[in-house]
């Protein structure tokens, strides 16, 4: 009797970020390729919950407001009414989701005690939140299948001790992934899909504007390189592979492109 193959239990995302394009990249992309997000995580410091709020917005915008969005620090500031939330001078719609209570350290330390193997995490800030998640729990390095870090000369250090305490983390060192850039075509393209992608491009228009009129990649290359197919070996990557840029793109431009690219099975 022919045996069934084993299956293999679905990667779940969990997204630590400050508030910004480079978040609204690496979001869309997990949904757009159809990842199980199971938290987005504010990076510290956050002591207001600006961020933690916007993220919630950010979150409702793409449609998932069921995903919980966990705060840097515990705080009852979550219970207040924010401001608009926005992202490079583009004002979010309201979401109908609030800040939940547990701080991000705890709640992905959590998340990973509960499925062990499954969570990646793709890191855009600080290394904050993840080393004190090492401190709540040292089976941590056991219990997480990787991280993808977005580094740069403030951030590596704090993600280097993560990688030390047996973390399986790979770096993607800004430098490198600020020169992957959206061309103008593929910007008005992604603007062309009309609604939340629209402000999407609109806040990538800004962060460009910022930065000298193009757009970078950054955070889509992170969480494409998070949900890949190959398991997290660890190390800091010396290139982007240009195969990483293509299903970042894809997955902006046309909605479960790389679906097939990026499955896992269930």
């Amino acid at each position: 009797m022919a045996l069934e193959p084993a299956t293999v239990p679905q990667p779940l995302f969990f997204l630590d970020t400050p508030a910004g394009p480079d978040a609204a990249l690496a979001l869309l992309h997990l949904l757009g390729t159809g990842a199980q997000v199971a938290g987005i995580g504010a990076a510290a410091p956050d002591p207001d919950r600006t961020a933690a709020h916007t993220l919630t917005d950010l979150a409702g915008m793409f449609g998932a407001i069921r995903v919980g969005v966990f705060p840097a620090e515990a705080s009852p500031v979550s219970d207040l009414d924010p401001a608009a939330s926005t992202i490079a001078h583009v004002t979010l719609p309201r979401s109908t989701a609030r800040v939940l209570r547990t701080p991000a350290a705890s709640a992905l330390a959590q998340l990973a005690r509960r499925h062990p193997g499954r969570i990646r995490v793709v890191a855009l800030g600080s290394a904050r939140n993840l080393l004190e998640a090492l401190r709540l729990d040292r089976d941590l390095p056991r219990l997480l299948a990787g991280v993808t870090a977005l580094t740069d000369e403030v951030t590596h250090d704090g993600w280097a001790r993560v990688a030390v305490a047996g973390v399986r983390t790979t770096l993607l060192p800004r430098r490198l992934a600020d020169g992957v850039r959206l061309s103008d075509a593929e910007l008005a393209a992604l603007a062309g899909r009309g609604g939340a992608h629209y402000l999407l491009a609109a806040m990538l228009a800004g962060a460009g504007e910022a930065d000298g009129g193009s757009v970078p990649l950054a955070g889509a290359l992170a969480a494409t390189h998070a949900a890949g197919l190959t398991p997290h070996a660890g190390g800091v990557l010396r290139a982007v592979p240009a195969d990483l840029r293509a299903q970042a793109v894809g997955a902006l431009l046309e909605e479960g492109a790389v679906r097939e690219a990026l499955k896992v099975v269930a």
